[in-house]
């Protein structure tokens, strides 16, 4: 359109340029006349090319900038295929015991890749309540290196969750949030309330308040081993007396790897090694009846420790869970214990966390 505006532009101005000087015939030879038009027609000409070359080169960046933006919504488009099909979720619900006296609740954490495309570097949260408060993977691995394309994983977080559920408070139901990243390494983060979005690595993190750090660590009742491990650290600390191995014996596992066999000069030394250091607020449950807790020197402000990992001053306790009975510290040191080398009383390990019900009723 705008080329046949200007060829018309231009032979308008020909015609324009022909008409006035038409006149100059009576008073100048034929050839000077045929001379001048000739430089006015080369003029129109040379306006005619250069205007064609303008919009020629014009129309080639629009045809440019349609490329860029096309290819640039296609990159865009097949990144989300991958990150759209990724998602983690809790399921709740109860099951009757064996015995068909009592319900249990029961809890799994779950996490599926629907895309063709692997994802990397998984994290997973499960929050509670209203609004979500994390309270940490619970049973699922702290980092999933690789989770591979139209895969799906699940974890039971039922004991765990049982830390953050007080009895008579209105059951709340558990949600989950997952960051990743992609074959592209752009990573991904779908929040608790299902929402995508694109996240990179230097966002600084959110401030919480103290009461929100209070929230993750959940009811300091029967269910939740941060209560045995902040005994344990009260125990350690009580300035009235030293500590010694006959007041912390009631929180050791029958099997526990001679922690009552410690003398208690000893636990003394352990006493002043530990002064300083408090427990983290995100238990891991390596096995449902198995939780690590990781005590952190308050003065280094480093709480974001991964189990396995090795920092100065962090030491781990490894506690077991008998049915009926609680939480109760197996090991302490630098490293955790696996749940495969944990020996369990008989009758310990139960799908019922409360045990059996007592004779009579």
């Amino acid at each position: 359109m705008l080329l046949s505006f200007v060829v018309s532009v231009a032979l308008a101005i020909q015609s324009l340029v022909a008409g006035t000087l038409s006149w100059l015939s009576d008073f100048v030879g034929e050839a000077k006349w045929w001379d001048t038009w000739q430089a006015f027609g080369t003029v129109g000409a040379t306006i005619v090319a250069l205007t064609l070359g303008f919009a020629g080169s014009l129309q080639g960046r629009k045809a440019q900038a349609a490329l860029k933006t096309e290819r640039a919504e296609r990159f865009k488009a097949e990144r989300l295929a991958t990150a759209s099909l990724v998602s983690a979720w809790v399921e709740s619900g109860y099951q009757y015991t064996d015995d068909g006296r009592q319900y249990r609740r029961q809890d799994t954490l779950f996490i599926a890749n629907e895309s063709n495309e692997p994802v990397f570097d998984v994290h997973l949260l499960v929050g509670t309540g209203i609004p979500p408060v994390q309270v940490g993977p619970l049973a699922a691995p702290e980092t999933i290196p690789v989770l591979p394309a139209r895969s799906k994983r699940s974890w039971d977080i039922s004991l765990g969750m049982l830390a953050h559920l007080a009895p008579y408070q209105f059951p709340a139901s558990p949600v989950a949030s997952v960051d990743f990243a992609d074959s592209r390494d752009v990573r991904w983060k779908r929040a608790f309330d299902g929402r995508l979005k694109e996240v990179t690595l230097d966002e600084p993190l959110p401030h919480l308040p103290e009461s929100e750090g209070q929230r993750q660590v959940g009811d300091l009742n029967f269910f939740n081993p941060i209560l045995v491990a902040m005994t344990f650290l009260n125990i350690l600390r009580d300035k009235e007396k030293p500590v010694t191995s006959a007041a912390l014996s009631p929180l050791f596992a029958e099997y526990a790897q001679g922690l009552a066999d410690i003398p208690d000069a000893e636990w003394q030394e352990i006493a002043k090694r530990l002064n300083e250091h408090g427990a983290a607020a995100h238990v891991w449950y390596p096995a449902p009846q198995v939780a690590y807790v990781r005590l952190v020197p308050s003065q280094t402000g480093v709480y974001d420790v991964k189990i396995g990992e090795q920092v100065e001053g962090v030491e781990f306790l490894t506690l077991v869970f008998y049915a009926g009975v609680g939480w109760r510290i197996f090991s302490i040191g630098w490293g955790a214990a696996a749940p495969d080398w944990i020996l369990f009383p008989p009758g310990a390990i139960s799908d019922n966390p409360r045990g059996p019900l007592p004779e009579g009723h």
